[in-house]
């Protein structure tokens, strides 16, 4: 873990760098701009931006705190980062056992389709065999079609669905 440089990936020079645990902010910094176009317009109207980011960072810090082992590695172009990975070990719920899990990954929209992505999803699968997990497990948007078409190619398939509803007061 640590350091390691790519050269060629999409003629962009590529560092990609550990983020410790006392640079989480920078992370909570980087995926709070692109997390926030996730959001309803009506979300965004009820949240507030402000509110986001509090919440943001309350969410970051209590799953980081609650799995067994994280990794957060950031890519970077010309010293700022580009992309981000972040996997945890949890306990799934289901069967029992340690898995891995992708909280998030994303490369900013400017740099995507350059092998970033694909890279540090490779790094973060290495490091759940080096964790001894036998499965890594993600969630993604089910309205997200290019980043379902992607995670296909990479070899991930649906294995459970998740549902929700929207409740509205005094329904």
């Amino acid at each position: 873990m640590g350091k390691s440089r790519e050269r060629g990936i999409g003629a962009v020079a590529i560092e990609f760098r550990d983020l410790g645990p006392e640079e989480i902010e920078e992370y909570i910094k980087f995926d709070a701009k692109i997390s926030w176009d996730f959001l309803t317009d009506e979300e965004k109207m009820e949240l507030g931006y402000d509110d986001y980011l509090r919440r943001h960072r309350e969410v970051v810090y209590s799953l980081y705190r609650a799995n067994m082992r994280n990794r957060m590695i950031a890519a970077y172009a010309d010293g700022e980062i580009v992309g981000v990975v972040w996997v945890g070990m949890r306990v799934d719920t289901v069967h029992f056992v340690g898995v891995g899990y992708i909280y998030d990954i994303e490369v900013i929209r400017d740099l995507r389709g350059k092998g970033i992505g694909s890279k540090l999803l490779q790094m973060a699968e290495e490091t759940c065999r080096e964790w001894g997990v036998k499965e890594v497990m993600l969630a993604v948007e089910a309205n997200n079609f290019e980043a379902i078409k992607w995670y296909e190619r990479m070899g991930y398939a649906p294995k459970r669905y998740l549902m929700s509803k929207r409740l509205r007061a005094f329904e």
